[in-house]
């Protein structure tokens, strides 16, 4: 049986330690074209006084900088100006999540909000588009509360009807 000597359990260990302290998941959200979506971004250790936390796109544009728990809006690509907003009251929960608005079809792809603390760690939206909002159904507006219709074709049915019932009696 073959056994590992010390300096291969020593990498194993450091790798199993690195592992545990880099995180990387990826979630997929969906919306439609002119949404306003959510994209999440969680961190659940402990946050320092000071950290930083870089979004970014398919095509590594700035979408939001959070920089010493403050958004910092200077260096944002022109693509997503006025349209991303964070929680800042929500960051010292480890909350970094965004509010991309008015969603349009070149948004459609990964999107990474990668956390500077201690070692690091990433995680990745996968942003899916599917076109326009399908139009809801619509059925010509009824009485309230399901009642039927009283028209004049209505009334004049119960007049006959009980005046028919009145020369049966």
């Amino acid at each position: 049986m073959a056994t590992i000597s010390s300096h291969g359990a020593v990498i194993l260990w450091m790798i199993l330690v690195y592992s545990l302290n880099s995180v990387s998941c990826e979630t997929e959200v969906q919306a439609y074209i002119r949404d306003n979506v959510l994209l999440p971004c969680i961190y659940d250790g402990t946050l320092p006084d000071s950290f930083n936390i870089y979004w970014r796109d398919k095509s590594n544009n700035k979408v939001l900088d959070i920089k010493n728990k403050a958004e910092n809006l200077q260096t944002q690509h022109k693509n997503f100006k006025g349209r991303v907003e964070s929680f800042s009251d929500q960051y010292v929960k480890g909350n970094f999540s965004i509010i991309l608005r008015d969603v349009k079809q070149e948004d459609a792809g990964g999107y990474e909000c990668n956390i500077r603390i201690g070692d690091g760690s990433q995680q990745t939206v996968r942003l899916n588009i599917t076109g326009d909002r399908p139009k809801a159904a619509t059925t010509p507006p009824g009485p309230a509360g399901g009642a039927a219709a009283v028209t004049q074709t209505s009334i004049q049915l119960l007049l006959c009807l009980c005046s028919s019932l009145s020369l049966l009696l």
